[in-house]
């Protein structure tokens, strides 16, 4: 299995990369960085390892530096077990040439919705500094992502898996998303979700409706205020 963790996402590749290693606690790991040269890989990935311990490679920007032919890739064996951690995005052409058995995940910087969204906890200070520090507007569809995160974290909390999870709100998570999600829904009572949940919907109407004077960023912050601990 090759798997291709890019983008400039480091916090979440690295992530996805220990919880992948997490199923190879009896391999032998094998880092690969600049110290190494390109004989290291191949020796690494093609050769057989006499005593018969399984092995993983893990190769540090081995893709975005150049550092292995794409004809090598292609015949990469299928048993191999070997990572390719990057820093930055691989280009698509790069991506095209890899062996079809090739797990390719792209994890791409935050949006700053994403950074409130992750700071949600039951210190309302907290959330708020992050809510009130990232300056959102219309565009950032704040509501919407609130109410979407919100029924995540409800999900989890009623012990739903990561399939189930997708299905609802009809698009795909990856496993990294679906563990931040579960470790967050830690911090609240189901109900206590359920209530903002409620209460998101609620603003929402009132906005819509016309029937408040105040803007979306202010309604948030007393509803955070209001739910949120101190």
């Amino acid at each position: 299995m090759i798997f291709v963790l890019h983008g400039n996402d480091i916090d979440a590749s690295y992530e996805r990369l220990s919880k992948i290693l997490l199923g190879y606690l009896n391999f032998q790991k094998i880092r690969l960085t600049q110290k190494e040269s390109s004989d290291a890989f191949y020796l690494a990935v093609f050769s057989k390892d006499l005593t018969g311990v399984s092995k993983i490679v893990i190769c540090e920007n081995y893709l975005s530096d150049k550092r292995v032919d794409h004809k090598i890739l292609k015949v990469i064996p299928k048993e191999a077990e070997v990572i390719f951690w990057e820093d930055q995005q691989i280009d698509s052409d790069l991506i095209k040439k890899l062996p079809q058995y090739t797990r390719v995940e792209l994890f791409k910087p935050k949006a700053k919705i994403f950074w409130f969204l992750d700071s949600i906890s039951n210190q309302s200070r907290f959330t708020l500094e992050k809510f009130w520090g990232l300056n959102f507007s219309s565009e950032d569809k704040v509501i919407w992502q609130l109410t979407n995160r919100m029924l995540l974290l409800m999900l989890a909390k009623k012990g739903a898996d990561l399939q189930t999870a997708s299905k609802i709100i009809g698009k795909s998570l990856n496993d990294w998303q679906w563990q931040k999600i579960l470790n967050q829904s830690k911090q609240f009572t189901f109900e206590t979700l359920y209530a903002i949940y409620n209460a998101i919907l609620k603003l929402d109407y009132m906005i819509k409706s016309g029937s408040t004077n105040l803007n979306e960023n202010t309604l948030v912050s007393l509803l955070l205020l209001k739910y949120l601990g101190k």
